[in-house]
């Protein structure tokens, strides 16, 4: 089972991803910023994948990835954003920074399998 890390300011943005997740079978960590992002990342080696808004407190989804590069380098972690709007240039700077994929909110519940 894959382990999936959750980050998002909003509590109800967090918990929805989180129960779709779920009932597909995974097994979802939470944060509600880039900052305990980071914590829940260095604390857990097995998470493979984390889901990020862009817009946040603290810590924005870009500082979050850029941290994560920064901090723990490439241990084969896929990162996709989650974010309101599309910007070419928020994207085109993920994606320097390894982002592998963009979702738009609101969340298709049937979005495709993240991990396959």
């Amino acid at each position: 089972m894959s382990l999936i890390l959750v980050v998002d300011d909003s509590v109800m943005a967090r918990k929805s991803l989180q129960s779709l997740l779920e009932e597909r079978g995974y097994s979802v960590s939470i944060a509600g910023n880039g900052r305990e992002g980071l914590e829940v990342l260095e604390a857990d080696p097995d998470i493979e994948l984390v889901v990020s808004d862009v817009h946040m407190p603290n810590m924005d989804g870009i500082e979050f990835v850029e941290a994560i590069a920064g901090r723990m380098g490439s241990r084969g972690l896929k990162i996709v954003m989650l974010t309101t709007e599309h910007s070419a240039i928020l994207e085109g700077r993920g994606k320097e920074l390894g982002v592998v994929g963009w979702m738009i909110k609101p969340l298709n519940p049937n979005f495709p399998d993240l991990i396959e």
